[in-house]
Order: C-alpha cells, then structure tokens, then sequence
C-alpha cells in the first residue's frame, strides 16, 4: 500500500501534465521543462521509498507495470 505522499506524488504528475498540455498555452519548450521537473520530484519520491525500505524493487516494477498496462488499454483523445 502506498504511503499518502506517495500517492499524492503519482495524483501531482498526472493532474499537472494534463494541465499543462491541455490547458496552458505557453511557449512549448516551458511545458517539457516543467513536464521533466515533476517527472524527476516523482522519481525522487520513488527512490526514496525504495532507499528507506518502504518498497520492494518488485512492488514498484509491478505498480509500473500496472500503469503501463492501464495506458494501453485507454484510448487517450489527441492532445494538441
């Protein structure tokens, strides 16, 4: 079971690239900056987990795995 800030890490990244690709119309190269900046803070949050021992390398494989899967299966609008 994830931790809250772990969770809430994952709802941030998603919520703020959906944003930013949907919803705010700035100069594109800001979106991919800002779009790699919360890609790294969630990774620090999932080596972090990993780093203290609240998470296996397998349960973050398998959670990755998941998510792969699920955005497979959904058909995604075109963005731009």
């Amino acid at each position: 079971m994830p931790s809250a800030h772990a969770q809430f890490m994952g709802f941030y990244l998603a919520f703020s690239t959906l944003q930013l690709l949907m919803r705010v119309n700035t100069n594109p190269a800001y979106k991919v900056c800002a779009i790699i900046f919360n890609l790294a803070l969630f990774a620090a949050v999932c080596y972090g987990r990993v780093q203290l021992g609240v998470f296996t390398r397998k349960q973050q494989r398998m959670a990755g795995d998941a998510a792969q899967a699920l955005l497979h299966v959904i058909p995604f609008p075109p963005l731009f």
